[in-house]
């Protein structure tokens, strides 16, 4: 078993340059389905491929006379308006829920939530007279956040979640959770003054100019413009920057970039790549010093300290209840320097919307609930004549 970075590959592959459209135009599959047409970024083709038998691989199936999946740039509201239109069969690469009046419940089945959003201090930027490396101007920051606002725009954003207001990186149903919460306020409401104050103590009576970039969807937007709005009444004052998924990962995962200032606090998510025995997913790859590219530790964080616990819990990982204790402590460090701020814990717990005629398209956490397409098949349609 491997992940798909280290899966084998084709050795037909070596003629092509990674990425390339030749390599496109030539993609090989060992699955039911082959990719007869890709054009990146608007559309994939998929039929069935002639050399899949199903008597050599009994786990997955073909039902399906092919796959066209179409890239555009659509509102949630609009995928689902095509759905129901019967125009699409399924939403994909996207959150689109089926309607739905009220919060949904935990399942119950045992799978952890993810960390989405949180904001991310550069600790690098020189901007605002490097105020982000003093972890005291970030604990204050920290106060600001009114996390039950952006909660709410997340509930009524319709994408189906199960929402939880956060206080530490490691969310619940994870190994290495714990309840914690150093910053915390009246209902989870912001507190301006107290940030305003902390400010004050750090130098900053002033208070300060940042740069926060933030993805151009409706629902980043007004994420980015609630959070900026707490800062502001703290005497923060904010220059929004809004980039489309590209733009905004290439900025945050270039550390030259982060040294230069391009950006000062940014919201980011993160989940889990499994859930069972899983410590070390958040904390490691989030907070463990490094200055490669495209790292999750998007704000260039680094504490020697936090370093040799991280190395600690991993030396113990046979021990559970020893590396557990020492996760804890790492994320406990990393919170006291507010290297970070957690706002909400998600998971999605609605199910996805798709066509009356849709069958076996159950989401799955390894794909980041998206389908595998080897169990999906489709009703034949009504025989006009009854």
């Amino acid at each position: 078993m491997a992940l798909p970075c280290a899966s084998p590959a084709p050795a037909e592959y070596d003629a092509f340059l990674p990425g390339s459209p030749e390599l496109h135009r030539n993609l090989r599959s060992n699955g039911p389905y082959r990719p007869v047409r890709l054009v990146p970024g608007r559309e994939l083709r998929l039929e069935p491929n002639p050399v899949w038998r199903q008597d050599t691989d009994p786990l997955r199936h073909r039902y399906l006379d092919g796959v066209e999946i179409t890239v555009e740039d659509a509102a949630p509201e609009q995928v689902a308006e095509r759905v129901a239109s019967g125009a699409a069969d399924l939403p994909w690469g996207g959150p689109v829920a089926e309607p739905h009046d009220a919060e949904p419940a935990d399942p119950g089945d045992g799978l952890g939530l993810s960390l989405d959003p949180y904001l991310v201090f550069n600790v690098q930027s020189p901007g605002a007279g490097g105020a982000l490396a003093d972890a005291r101007v970030r604990r204050a920051l920290s106060y600001a956040i009114d996390k039950a606002a952006i909660a709410d725009l997340y509930r009524r954003s319709g994408r189906g979640a199960l929402v939880r207001i956060a206080g530490s990186v490691v969310p619940p149903g994870n190994d290495a959770h714990q309840e914690l919460d150093l910053y915390a306020t009246p209902g989870s409401r912001g507190d301006a003054q107290k940030c305003r104050a902390l400010l004050a103590e750090a130098g900053h009576e002033n208070g300060l100019a940042l740069t926060a970039v933030h993805l151009d969807t409706a629902l980043d937007t007004a994420v980015a413009r609630s959070y900026a709005a707490d800062l502001e009444k703290a005497g923060v004052t904010v220059r929004l920057v809004a980039l489309d998924h590209d733009a905004r990962d290439a900025l945050l995962g270039d550390p030259r970039r982060a040294a230069a200032g391009e950006w000062d606090v940014a919201a980011s998510s993160w989940s889990p790549d499994w859930h069972p025995s899983n410590g070390r997913v958040f904390l490691q790859p989030m907070f463990q010093s490094g200055d490669s590219r495209n790292s999750a530790n998007r704000g260039r964080y680094r504490r020697p300290e936090v370093d040799r616990l991280i190395e600690r819990a991993l030396g113990t990982i046979e021990e559970p209840a020893r590396s557990t204790a020492t996760w804890n402590l790492a994320e406990r460090t990393v919170l006291e320097d507010a290297a970070v701020v957690p706002v909400l814990f998600q998971r999605p717990v609605v199910p996805r919307l798709r066509g009356q005629r849709v069958r076996g398209a159950v989401p799955m956490p390894a794909f980041g609930h998206s389908y595998d397409l080897a169990g999906i098949w489709l009703d034949p349609p009504d025989d006009p004549a009854g």
